[in-house]
């Protein structure tokens, strides 16, 4: 007996608290890691594509610009003909009262026309439709095309004026030391009698 009250009586060794691991939470917390990752490395694919597709473009853009030494050559809209052809006088009749005298190329689009005649009056252009001997005319199309000649009429319809005229006084005439006119008659002066 004395062995087994020694058992009894030795202190127990304590054992650490049991702590319970919830492997789920784990598993989630890995898999958010394992999203995030993906996404990084697809944007990060992203950039790498963007910044290959800008070098690119720049080397072609770098290509087509040729040599520093070269002119470069601006692009309108609608080129300049080689031969602008002979120098015409257009009357464009509007409303059928109304005729302005324009001065074109045979060989240049009828825009050019189209755009001082609205710009003289004051309107867009866009604003303004042109005829020929009945046919619509288009603003690619030259007087050459269309067999205008020196001094033919085109008609045109657009808004009412919102300039003058180009040959009328537009500037308002210099004051004078007048007073304004009043509604009273003028003052008569006396008659004097001849001596």
């Amino acid at each position: 007996g004395e062995e087994e009250e020694e058992e009894e009586d030795a202190p127990v060794a304590a054992l650490p608290p049991v702590i319970v691991i919830d492997e789920s939470e784990d598993e989630a917390a890995e898999e958010e890691v394992r999203v995030e990752d993906d996404k990084t490395r697809r944007l990060r694919q992203l950039l790498a594509d963007a910044k290959e597709s800008r070098d690119k473009l720049a080397e072609v853009e770098m290509e087509n610009m040729g040599s520093l030494d070269e002119p470069v050559v601006v692009d309108d809209d609608e080129p300049e003909p080689a031969d602008p052809g002979p120098k015409l006088r257009v009357c464009v009749r509007c409303g059928g009262k109304e005729k302005d005298s324009f001065d074109i190329f045979a060989n240049e689009p009828l825009s050019k026309l189209f755009a001082a005649f609205a710009d003289d009056r004051g309107v867009p252009t866009a604003a303004c439709a042109f005829d020929f001997d009945g046919i619509k005319l288009a603003p690619t199309q030259t007087a050459a095309q269309l067999q205008i000649e020196d001094h033919d009429m085109i008609d045109a319809t657009a808004p009412d004026r919102t300039k003058p005229k180009r040959f009328e006084a537009s500037v308002a005439p210099a004051p004078d030391d007048r007073p304004p006119p009043t509604d009273r008659p003028p003052p008569t002066k006396p008659k004097r009698d001849k001596v």
